[in-house]
């Protein structure tokens, strides 16, 4: 076997700091709704906005053990050990920015897509490349506002393990992307929802307390009421 070793042009696969390495990964991309016409509408105040939004975004992530690789524009891309802390990490985002959104009455407003997938990836030079990472570009494409997409694989390792449920959207077609995807979605409404049923469980545990109580009390004084009307008879009453 000859060895070429003046061919600056040959790639290897050698497992040190100039080749690349292969390793398993959750990977999360969430990209701005709207971004370019936000950006026609008013370039200080949204440039201003986002920035503003990284401030919640980026230590959600952080603190959920992920690790951003690409800030292009207004793309965060990000990889994670765990499908299910990458989940979690865009199921908060999503809560807190569209929480955040909600008390803006400017018209420039930060919504974002998300969307998550699992698998072998490539690494080099502290970026990833292969397959994996364009599926999640590629499901945060067909998010809707405020929505989160997930490739199968990830659907499998947290289905019952976050709060938010999601629901299977069919078999998609992704743009470059060779097979067919599975998909699975939830958006910011079944987080509120979830969020209503909590609060009205809550709302209907404290009624249901307030009631008993006032029924005991209720009870307590008719019988002290009718126990003071009772005439006791001795001897001295006659």
């Amino acid at each position: 076997m000859t060895i070429i070793k003046d061919n600056k042009n040959l790639f290897t696969l050698e497992k040190n700091k100039a080749g690349a390495q292969r390793k398993m990964a959750a990977i999360f991309a969430a990209d701005v709704v709207g971004y370019s016409k936000l950006m026609a509408q008013n370039e200080k105040l949204t440039l201003f906005r986002l920035k503003e939004t990284r401030k919640t975004t980026d230590p959600i992530i952080e603190n959920l053990g992920g690790r951003i690789f690409s800030t292009a524009g207004d793309s965060i891309m990000a990889e994670f050990a765990s499908p299910v802390d990458a989940v979690e990490a865009a199921i908060e985002i999503q809560n807190k920015v569209t929480n955040t959104s909600s008390e803006i009455n400017d018209g420039v407003i930060i919504e974002f897509r998300i969307g998550v997938n699992l698998g072998d990836i490539m690494v080099q030079d502290n970026n990833l490349y292969g397959d994996n990472v364009n599926i999640a570009a590629r499901l945060e494409a067909i998010s809707k506002p405020s929505e989160i997409c997930i490739s199968e694989k990830v659907y499998q390792e947290i289905k019952n393990k976050v709060n938010v449920n999601f629901n299977f959207i069919g078999t998609k077609k992704l743009k470059n992307i060779s097979e067919k995807i599975n998909v699975y979605s939830s958006n910011l409404t079944s987080i509120e929802n979830n969020n209503f049923k909590k609060s009205f469980l809550n709302k209907k545990v404290l009624i249901g307390l307030l009631l008993m109580t006032t029924i005991f009390i209720s009870i307590f004084f008719i019988y002290k009421y009718f126990s003071s009307d009772k005439i006791t008879y001795n001897q001295s009453n006659f």
